[in-house]
């Protein structure tokens, strides 16, 4: 059961109405888990189902916030230690561009690799990937929260507890089981995902980790420079949704002229079709004029 003896300090009111950028902005998702130990320890919390006194979570990547981005493929991924003793990768991702899978676990696998050189395998360190979905990322069996190791194939044998895959897909939050709401994973996501400041106040009104959570994210929104790249952030997804929108319509224009196509020379071998057996019906009867007139040829000639 999540608890604390944090005292409950009221969220300020001094912002209403719409969020511009919730925490499903993969920059606000960074920029507010960076900047907040609260947020990162009530949510990591929350994630391995620990309380949050008893761990000490820190960034490993952090960015110059207000930086402009270089390059729009940045990954903004969060990574943070539990305790020095494992590493969890935090990404959200929005836009389900149909190969999560494959991505997490060749990202995972690069980041798994972090011996350095002469150190022992028995220095590795626990890596836990853990992505934030809006999509169900499998086309069946798709949970709210759902873990997954290397195991045999029978289920009988964990290779190893070194190495942990997480969907938190937050599409199904309803979906969310007892031991979920036990530790507020539900409520920290309801938090991600609120549109307006009330609704992130309602959220967070009863625990600390997100009161100062709600408090950070508003002073986030008092620096320009961070709403601008989280503006640029939201700007280049909507582009890149118009571009794959207006491919698609292209594909479905081609598919459909091809399928006109394929109609005309259907029809154009049926039309070739009824000329054949017309000229077939055509040397028949050639050929039963020639037949008739050789006959009557012959009675002429036998009858003179």
């Amino acid at each position: 059961m999540h608890k604390n003896n944090n005292q409950i300090m009221p969220c300020s009111k001094q912002l209403t109405g719409p969020i511009p950028y919730n925490m499903t902005n993969d920059y606000m998702f960074k920029a507010v888990l960076q900047e907040c130990p609260e947020a990162r320890t009530g949510l990591v919390s929350a994630l391995l189902m620990i309380e949050p006194e008893l761990i000490d979570v820190q960034v490993t990547n952090p960015i110059i916030l207000g930086k402009s981005i270089a390059s729009k493929d940045f990954y903004l991924d969060v990574r943070v230690t539990v305790n020095n003793k494992k590493v969890l990768n935090l990404e959200m991702q929005v836009r389900n561009e149909g190969n999560w899978t494959d991505r997490t676990l060749s990202y995972s696998s690069r980041s798994f690799d972090g011996l350095q050189k002469g150190q022992d395998y028995s220095e590795i360190i626990q890596l836990h990937q853990i992505s934030f979905t809006c999509f169900d990322v499998f086309r069946e069996n798709n949970k709210f929260y759902d873990t997954f190791q290397l195991t045999n194939q029978d289920h009988t044998q964990i290779y190893s507890d070194n190495f942990k895959l997480s969907v938190v897909n937050l599409k199904r939050i309803d979906e969310a089981t007892a031991q979920d709401k036990s530790f507020k994973l539900d409520a920290w996501c309801k938090l991600i995902t609120a549109k307006s400041w009330e609704d992130l106040q309602n959220i967070a009104k009863e625990d600390p980790f997100m009161v100062a959570t709600v408090e950070k994210i508003q002073s986030l929104f008092n620096n320009f420079d961070i709403q601008e790249e989280a503006r640029r952030r939201e700007e280049y997804y909507r582009r890149l949704h118009q571009c794959e929108e207006t491919i698609e319509a292209q594909r479905a224009e081609i598919a459909e002229k091809d399928s006109l196509l394929s109609e005309k020379d259907s029809l154009l071998s049926e039309k070739d079709s009824l000329l054949s057996e017309k000229d077939s019906l055509l040397s028949e009867k050639d050929s039963n004029y020639a037949s008739l007139l050789a006959e009557f040829e012959e009675y002429k000639r036998t009858h003179k």
